[in-house]
């Protein structure tokens, strides 16, 4: 549906206030995106023109002054055209000789009243499907000078924008934009199948005049020039401007010649030496551009993971600053909340599934479409299976290698189940909640890492144990289901850390400590720390826990101390 700016000669309650919305321009199939939403603001306007305060008939009938007050001329060939909300003009003059030299044509004030000697104007236009003996036409849009005349020779525009329809079925139209016998080149065609948009600032007085072009950058318009951009693209000289006529002949062929240094009308403008078929839209003039205000985009991804019982957190962000979020449909997962100010989804998922939400964003300039987010939540066990040795193999595990800080596996519980059992990592470090084995193999774990930050310099694997994304001070071992659970070996299962690095053994690898836990280890199953056992951060320390063997060999640096519960 398209909305108008604000008009002054806005007569119907469908035309409504406040600017351009996206529009579905349809043309023999073609379908047409418009401008983005806008909202009018700092322009004083002289004319906006979208049609859309016609009735769409059939025959389609011509525009007129009662519904458009400030046409002034009207060719026979120009009728309203499209379907509500996708209204326009289509100006058909089919052969060479139809119709008059009129044209569509309007003033830029009440009664040519006031002058407007700088401002912008914009408008849209497409090339309807021609026959091929129109080839070679021009079609123009004209501003002219502040009186009631016809502007049937160029002689008669300060700037003309011309359009030269190509033959079916043709890609381009060939474009030129002058003022005067200057034709600008710098863009020669626009597309024969799709709307385009024109956007022209001009300036007939002695000082400058600032503008904000399409790309948001302010420039400065020079005395007695202009500037033209099609589809945001600059389509003269230089941004700066090109120079504009100081005067046209008002009274065409008619001598004496009459000539005025006034800009007050334009028109859509066809020879009658010429035959050609265009649709234009949204026709628009002010003193300047309008404001473009669009409500906020969200830009956040679209689909989540999390994982239950483990810490969740998603931030909602936009484009644009943003005072207030919201669910707009679907419910979040259990555990899950929304906080409306931040725009953060927290918690700690309790439910396995997938979430379909949709999210809206609100700021100074409106609220924003719904956006979809799928949360998936899955357990937080990540599994590391097959026949690979090396722990870096992303397709062994279940939910990816834990090898960095934003891998998806990484702060889960991890289970190794693989046929190999002699494993080694190339990492920094391997990111685990929790480590866990209960198939009955005996693990061993050595690092062949080559270089990299870690704990102790370049080349070091650090073997992590606890939450460490966010740090807090219980989890729940999602395999044990016992709190705080860092190792978990049952059915005669076991595990060694080693501190080899195979690669260089200036090197070893160490475990480091993120809770205080247990090393919760079955009857007939061992563990093996042959590594440092460190703390980067906090004071944590072991609890053993069941049947098992714990062993503990070499200068370990954690500072909670080790409690034997059994």
């Amino acid at each position: 549906m398209k909305t108008a700016y604000t008009s002054r000669f806005n007569s119907s309650a469908a035309r409504m206030a406040g600017g351009f919305s996206r529009k579905l321009v349809t043309s023999l199939g073609v379908a047409l995106v418009a401008l983005a939403s806008a909202v009018p603001a700092n322009a004083a306007e002289w004319l906006n023109e979208t049609f859309e305060q016609y009735t769409v008939a059939s025959p389609p009938t011509a525009p007129t002054v009662a519904l458009s007050p400030y046409l002034q001329q009207i060719s026979s060939g120009a009728t309203v055209v499209g379907t509500v909300g996708n209204q326009r003009c289509r100006y058909n003059k089919p052969t060479a000789t139809a119709l008059s030299t009129a044209g569509l044509q309007y003033s830029l004030s009440a009664a040519n009243a006031t002058p407007r000697p700088k401002g912008y104007i914009s408008f849209k236009i497409l090339q309807n499907t021609p026959p091929a003996l129109i080839a070679s036409s021009d079609f123009s849009l004209r501003l002219g000078s502040n009186d009631s005349t016809t502007m049937g020779s160029a002689n008669s525009a300060f700037i003309e924008c011309r359009f030269t329809p190509s033959v079916s079925p043709a890609t381009t139209c060939a474009f030129s934009v002058r003022s005067g016998s200057a034709a600008q080149s710098v863009i020669t065609t626009v597309s024969a199948t799709a709307q385009s948009t024109i956007k022209i600032w001009y300036n007939s007085d002695v000082v400058g005049m600032a503008y904000t072009d399409p790309a948001g950058a302010s420039q400065t318009l020079s005395a007695a020039s202009y500037v033209c951009y099609v589809n945001n693209v600059l389509a003269s000289a230089s941004a700066s401007g090109t120079t504009l006529v100081g005067s046209v002949i008002t009274n065409g062929s008619t001598l004496p010649s009459v000539t005025s240094t006034a800009i007050g009308k334009l028109a859509f403008q066809c020879a009658s030496s010429k035959a050609v078929d265009f649709s234009v839209d949204d026709i628009y003039a002010a003193d300047s551009a309008p404001v473009v205000v669009t409500p906020p985009v969200i830009t956040s991804a679209t689909t989540k993971t999390g994982y239950q019982t483990v810490a969740f957190s998603f931030q909602i962000t936009a484009d644009q600053t943003v005072t207030s979020y919201a669910l707009a449909s679907g419910t979040l997962p259990a555990g899950l909340t929304l906080d409306t100010a931040t725009g953060i989804i927290s918690g700690a998922p309790t439910t396995l599934g997938v979430s379909n939400v949709t999210l809206t964003a609100t700021g100074a300039t409106g609220t924003s479409a719904a956006a979809p987010l799928a949360i998936t939540i899955t357990t937080p066990l990540n599994t590391f299976s097959g026949s690979n040795v090396s722990m870096n193999t992303s397709a062994s595990w279940s939910n990816s290698t834990p090898g960095s800080s934003t891998a998806l596996g990484s702060y889960q519980d991890l289970a190794l189940t693989s046929s190999v059992t002699d494993l080694t990592t190339t990492s920094s470090a391997l990111w685990a909640r929790s480590w866990n084995v209960s198939n009955g193999s005996s693990y061993t774990l050595t690092s062949v890492k080559t270089s990299g930050v870690g704990i102790s310099g370049n080349g070091v694997t650090t073997y992590r144990m606890g939450t460490t994304m966010p740090i807090v001070s219980t989890f729940t071992n999602y395999v044990s289901g016992i709190t705080n659970d860092l190792v978990y070996l049952t059915g005669n299962s076991n595990i060694t850390f080693s501190p080899l690095n195979s690669f260089n053994a200036s090197t070893p690898s160490v475990v480091e400590l993120s809770n205080t836990g247990n090393f919760n280890i079955g009857a007939g199953s061992t563990l093996t720390i042959d590594a440092v056992v460190l703390e980067t951060t906090g004071n944590y320390g072991i609890n053993k826990t069941s049947a098992g063997t714990v062993g503990l060999s070499a200068a370990n640096t954690y500072s909670g101390g080790t409690t034997l519960t059994a």
